[in-house]
């Protein structure tokens, strides 16, 4: 071997004995931070976007990550880039308009006869006001029906097209054995569509509130029932009688549910008009007519009254209970405010088929609506004189004296025509 070789051999070999040297080093430093150093493992991290990354303290241990938490609710949307929807469960309803807003039995009545007096006197005022001058209208819509009917005609004849399109798409659809699918989903629309507008009528509603579609469904199922057990109960009776019938839906309501929770928020009504059915009994109804309107006022009646005497047990606790009495609640709002209306006797109206053939019982079933009506929403205070500042009442008056004003200008129109003629 020559000098130089041997040179490059000695060389080579001091390198790998200090490299050997330099791993065993490493080994035994990373052996001994093992064994005093607490071993950290990741299991599916899953970072977020706009989420604080984990961070090593200087002592070694883990920072923890901040777990963002959620307001009430699972929330619909993308990456929080639009306002989300947010679905909560009952534990997590806290919408107390209706609760606040319609008296329950126990505090309709707690105040005694000073409180209930003032509104029963103007309820049977009012019974007497609507009574007399629906006779009025009465006898000038037997002796000119036709002529009205004329000047009405523009307005109901796009209505009577819709019906009628309506009708002809409904018997297609039997035809071919689909018209109770096609008729159940237009329920459910239609119910939708009117619970979401009439839950507007509470101030604070919104759909990024947990409890919004809680609420919706809660004006879904009184709207629906109380708006149904009438027409059921008057198809049931003619069905027994040997007739037919059943329940057409009513979807052109939806504009007048709208419009009544526009004006209610604009003028501030407490708790607003909620008033508005969903369907309506149709076909070949047998029977007459009062009896018909008696059997469907009073299966309304019913509901409503055992709604409000359930929600007495009911505490407005934040979560299901709350629900559950403004579920009740809400089923007696709708059931006695569709007696009032309903009983206030327009030709097409309930009440105008009971005034003619049942007038002590059209008088005394209209001033007990329109006393609970007025007893335990429009002024459920008592108080006769103060109770005219207040928007609820202004709707009645408004309500009242344009039926009076009317039914008088009609009568005194013809009747003034009428003694010309003659003369």
């Amino acid at each position: 071997m020559t000098p130089g070789a041997l040179a490059t051999a000695l060389s080579e070999t001091q390198t790998a004995a200090a490299t050997q040297s330099a791993a065993t080093q490493t080994a035994a430093a990373a052996q001994t931070f093992a064994a005093t150093t607490p071993t950290t493992v990741a299991v599916g991290v899953a970072v977020t976007p706009g989420t604080p990354t984990p961070t090593r303290a200087g002592n070694g241990t883990p920072t923890p990550t901040p777990t963002p938490t959620n307001a009430g609710g699972a929330p619909f949307g993308v990456a929080g880039d639009f306002p989300l929807l947010n679905i909560g469960g009952l534990a997590e309803f806290n919408l107390t308009w209706w609760v606040e807003h319609v008296s329950t039995p126990t505090q309709a009545f707690n105040g005694g006869l000073a409180k209930i007096l003032p509104n029963l006197l103007l309820a049977i005022l009012l019974a007497l006001l609507f009574g007399f001058f629906a006779t009025l209208q009465g006898n000038t819509m037997e002796q000119h029906e036709d002529e009205i009917s004329g000047w009405l005609a523009p307005v109901t004849r796009p209505f009577a097209a819709i019906v009628t399109a309506g009708a002809a798409v409904s018997a297609n659809l039997s035809a071919r054995g689909l018209s109770w699918l096609v008729e159940g989903l237009k329920l459910l629309a239609v119910l939708f569509a009117l619970g979401v507008v009439f839950s507007f009528l509470d101030p604070s509603f919104s759909f990024t509130n947990p409890s919004w579609l809680l609420m919706v469904v809660a004006v879904m199922l009184s709207v629906g029932l109380v708006g149904m057990i009438d027409d059921v109960a008057v198809v049931a009776y003619s069905r027994r009688h040997g007739g037919g019938g059943g329940i057409g839906l009513n979807g052109g309501n939806f504009v007048i549910a709208l419009g009544s929770m526009i004006i209610s928020r604009l003028i501030g009504l407490a708790p607003g008009i909620i008033f508005g059915s969903a369907g309506s009994a149709q076909g070949e109804l047998r029977g007459n007519p009062g009896t018909h309107s008696l059997l469907g006022l009073g299966a309304v009646a019913l509901v409503a009254l055992l709604a409000w005497l359930g929600s007495t047990f009911i505490p407005p606790i934040p979560g299901a209970d709350l629900w559950f009495a403004t579920l009740a609640l809400l089923i007696f709002a709708v059931g006695i405010q569709t007696l009032f209306f309903e009983l206030i006797p327009l030709a097409g109206n309930r009440g105008n088929d009971i005034i003619k053939q049942h007038k002590w019982l059209w008088l005394a079933g209209f001033v007990g609506a329109t006393f609970l009506f007025i007893q335990t929403q429009l002024n459920p205070e008592g108080s006769f004189v103060g109770a005219f500042n207040q928007p609820n009442m202004w709707l009645l008056i408004v309500v009242t004296s344009s039926f009076c004003v009317i039914s008088g200008g009609l009568w005194l129109y013809f009747w003034n025509r009428d003694r010309r003629a003659k003369g």
